[in-house]
């Protein structure tokens, strides 16, 4: 039998939105939008990278919830990722949001 990923649940989503658009002071549905200026591509891709290490959310589903390509979404985390190894603000970033989406 298959393993299978946990469904993203809309609340640790909002909880994620809300945590990383407070943190880089942008709208929450800036995130979910087309924008793609470097502040709020910059907090979407955080956000993704916190709900696919907290949440165990899988690319493809972060990629449907945010209506992007799953590729996309793997580069964001990466980036995120590799950013959060090198720098302390960036990884009490990614703390900060991957807390507000688990104890949501």
């Amino acid at each position: 039998m298959p393993l299978h990923r946990p469904i993203l649940l809309p609340r640790r989503l909002n909880a994620a939105l809300v945590a990383a658009s407070t943190l880089f002071e942008v709208e929450p549905a800036a995130l979910l939008g087309r924008g793609r200026t470097r502040v709020t591509a910059h907090a979407r891709q955080f956000a993704w990278a916190a709900l696919y290490t907290a949440c165990d959310t899988s690319h493809e589903e972060l990629g449907r919830a945010f209506d992007r390509h799953h590729t996309t979404v793997m580069y964001g985390v990466d980036r995120v990722t590799r950013e959060a190894r090198r720098d302390p603000d960036a990884r009490a970033a990614m703390e900060l949001i991957s807390d507000a989406a688990r104890g949501a």
